[in-house]
């Protein structure tokens, strides 16, 4: 109920600035006339003047006008509401006039307030037409009371209904030149608040536009980071960039005397496919190995292309027996993984070398990690191919 009741009492907003300021005003000039009637009706009901009855009826026709305003008012329809809500005001106010004392009663002040509300609310145009309305009423008044259907308290109702009739005159000249004036302060501030909307939505598109080209810019710079890093062919990390992150590692092994391995590999008789072939179908195995590699190696380990058909990885906390047996996976793998090109399945092999330092095993460089891993891998190629050779330092040389 409480929620109700604040949200009668709550005008209507709409987006437009003008039109919530005359739907505000109207909200609050329908409340107070609602509120105004209601009180004279009730002093006309505690007096319990039988002679109020007719005064009575109007001002209770004026009270549930305002319901009309209100509904109307809050669907929007601004002018159909203003006028129902001088309508009803002129109504009442003709009737309280001509019930009372006629052009001499208190109530002709509520012609004034009506003109000026039909200007502001409306327009000059209607003030115009209010004007009119109101000099009929007066000089009607005037009429009755001089055919003596009213009686005249004192004067001339003719003269005082000129006197009105020029004030009314002179309240529409004040209300042209007032409304005239109103209209180009607000049209001034709609225009100012217009260039201000324009001007943060400029900045906000500025804003935004900035931001897309700073994102682009990122873009831009990790995709040539990116380049810079990895092979274009196989989508591995290139030789130089291996050997970045991977003297890191061997730095970080040695300082904590932990496990490290390489290994070493290349495609058997690449030479053989590329020439039965073609090279393009010779980059597809590259690619092929360079997909099983990302797929079936740790996070951790460090898989990059070496050069040509040669490809190396680096495994950190592994010990010499960790890196062997994962060797002897990826050839097996490898061995099973044929390439289909349309009709024909392509086999390979590769060999393998395998170097390693143990977690208590000295190491001078990682240069020298590498080089074990290659002498392994040629003597793998010197044994006949497709096997796993480890690099075994106390012979001087590799062994399976």
């Amino acid at each position: 109920m409480k929620q109700l009741f604040r949200k009668l009492l709550t005008p209507p907003v709409f987006s437009e600035s003008e039109k919530a300021r005359q739907a505000g005003v109207l909200h609050y000039s329908s409340l107070m006339v609602a509120v105004f009637g209601l009180t004279l009706i009730t002093v006309n009901l505690i007096s319990g003047v039988e002679s109020e009855i007719a005064l009575n009826w109007a001002l209770g026709l004026l009270v549930l006008f305002q319901i009309a305003v209100q509904l109307l008012t809050r669907l929007g329809k601004i002018n159909q509401a203003s006028l129902v809500l001088i309508t009803i005001c002129w109504f009442v106010t003709t009737v309280v006039s001509r019930s009372l004392g006629g052009v001499r009663d208190v109530s002709i002040v509520v012609y004034v307030l009506i003109l000026l509300g039909s200007g502001f609310l409306i327009g000059w145009y209607f003030a115009v037409i209010c004007m009119a309305f109101n000099i009929a009423a007066i000089w009607w008044l005037a009429s009755l009371e001089t055919n003596g259907v009213l009686v005249p308290v004192f004067g001339d109702p003719y003269r005082i209904a000129i006197d009105l009739t020029a004030i009314f005159i002179l309240m529409l000249i004040i209300v042209y030149f007032f409304v005239r004036a109103l209209t180009k302060a607000l049209e001034k501030a709609r225009m100012e608040l217009v260039e201000r909307t324009r001007i943060e939505s400029d900045r906000e598109k500025l804003i935004v536009q900035l931001s897309e080209e700073i994102k682009e810019r990122q873009r831009a710079e990790d995709g040539l980071k990116q380049l810079a890093r990895t092979d274009p062919l196989t989508g591995l990390f290139n030789r130089r960039h291996f050997f970045e992150i991977a003297g890191h590692e061997f730095a970080k092994a040695i300082r904590h005397q932990r496990p490290l391995s390489a290994i070493i590999f290349d495609v058997d008789l690449f030479k053989d496919i590329n020439d039965t072939f073609g090279h393009v179908i010779g980059d597809q195995v590259l690619v092929h190995i360079g997909t099983l590699l990302s797929n079936n190696v740790r996070k951790t380990d460090i898989a990059a292309r070496y050069g040509g058909e040669e490809f190396i990885l680096l495994l950190p906390e592994t010990d010499s027996t960790g890196a062997k047996n994962l060797a002897e996976q990826l050839r097996t793998l490898l061995e099973c993984s044929p390439v289909q090109v349309r009709n024909e399945r392509i086999l390979f092999t590769v060999s393998i070398g395998v170097s390693g330092k143990d977690a208590d095993q000295p190491m001078e460089t990682f240069d020298q990690l590498i080089l074990q891993a290659d002498e392994a891998l040629y003597s793998a190629k010197r044994s006949g191919r497709n096997q796993v050779v480890f690099y075994q330092p106390e012979n001087g040389n590799s062994a399976s």
